[in-house]
């Protein structure tokens, strides 16, 4: 086959960028099924609520003590959104790492208004809209943390009188909780997502080294995979409504690999090993273009699905256009100068 393009670099680029896709695919769907079957965002939800009204002074609640968490979690509104596993024979795998969940697992999401509403319910029981001081009065005799009451206190004096401007105050106070709980739950995925690109790499013995060379020295193979790269299926690993039909669907693309010529698998003969190279010399060659292998993969589905694309523009660009004359008409889409 012939090669694609006069710039040999830029095909090895979009091939290797495809190639880690398509593997990067499967490893991201992998982790959100892990996430789902863990009830991760959940589970995190939870500790951000928790953490937020229940240990603000970094002390937690006495043993046995009903939390203000826990309240507000089992509150009508709230509780409305709790999850429920589908069978008894197989329960959510959550429920049996967090069995204080009895069954029904809390919400993945909860919007600012519904806290406000859920908590100035727990704060009043009371039909109707409370009054100013009926919530200022709960505030200060119900137990809680005096980290907790001291941050209430202060949301109603900046309210000056107002309960609406209160649950206000209080959503804002959610919000900076939940951008925490946020960073919480993405940490908690890059870990899952390197330990399971480290899995799928040395599994499949997914060396970069290797694969870079039998790219670049077989002009056959990085025609088929560029060819690879431009097709439309390259999307079909994106799409599926659940975390299932997603990694099915990218695993259907990561065994097309081999096809290709890329060099991945255990079978056949090592393709990181190079006669001419001592055993410690391939020993680093291998373990080497493993760890660009998981380095690239920890990077996510999204960020080579960006650069594949940018890479595949820049290829059916070529040659920069000069900028037209400017009209002064201000013409849609007109270039007017300057550096494009």
């Amino acid at each position: 086959m012939p090669d694609l393009t006069n710039t040999p670099a830029l095909d090895l680029a979009i091939a290797l960028a495809f190639i880690f896709l398509a593997l990067s695919l499967v490893a991201t769907a992998i982790q959100e099924l892990v996430s789902a079957l863990l009830a991760l965002r959940a589970a995190k939800l939870e500790d951000g609520l928790r953490n937020m009204l229940e240990r603000s002074d970094g002390r937690g609640r006495a043993k046995g003590e009903r939390g203000l968490a826990t309240e507000v979690l089992n509150q009508s509104l709230i509780a409305s959104l709790r999850g429920k596993h589908r069978s008894k024979l197989f329960p959510d795998v959550a429920l049996l790492v967090r069995p204080r969940w009895k069954g029904r697992r809390p919400p993945s999401y909860v919007s600012p208004r519904a806290f406000s509403l859920a908590l100035l319910d727990v704060l009043v029981p009371e039909p109707g809209k409370p009054s100013f001081d009926k919530v200022k009065d709960a505030v200060t005799a119900k137990k809680l943390p005096a980290g907790v009451q001291k941050r209430l206190l202060l949301l109603l004096d900046e309210a000056g009188g107002d309960v609406d401007r209160f649950r206000r105050n209080a959503e804002a106070w959610f919000d900076d909780t939940m951008a925490r709980v946020s960073g919480w739950y993405k940490r908690q995925a890059q870990i899952i997502l390197a330990v399971i690109a480290a899995a799928l790499t040395i599994g499949l013995n997914v060396n970069t080294i290797a694969i870079a060379e039998r790219i670049w020295d077989d002009p056959s193979v990085r025609a088929a995979v560029v060819a690879a790269a431009q097709s439309p299926e390259v999307t079909g690993s994106l799409e599926g409504e659940t975390a299932k039909e997603k990694l099915a669907n990218a695993a259907a693309n990561a065994e097309d690999l081999p096809a290709l010529g890329i060099p991945v698998g255990w079978s056949g003969t090592d393709p990181s090993v190079v006669p001419s190279l001592t055993s410690v010399e391939r020993f680093l060659r291998t373990v080497g273009g493993w760890l660009i292998t998981i380095a690239a993969l920890s990077l996510g589905a999204p960020f080579w699905f960006d650069a594949l694309s940018r890479l595949s523009r820049l290829r059916g660009t070529g040659k920069p256009e000069a900028p037209l004359p400017a009209s002064e008409r201000g013409a849609p889409n007109e270039r007017t100068g300057g550096l494009l």
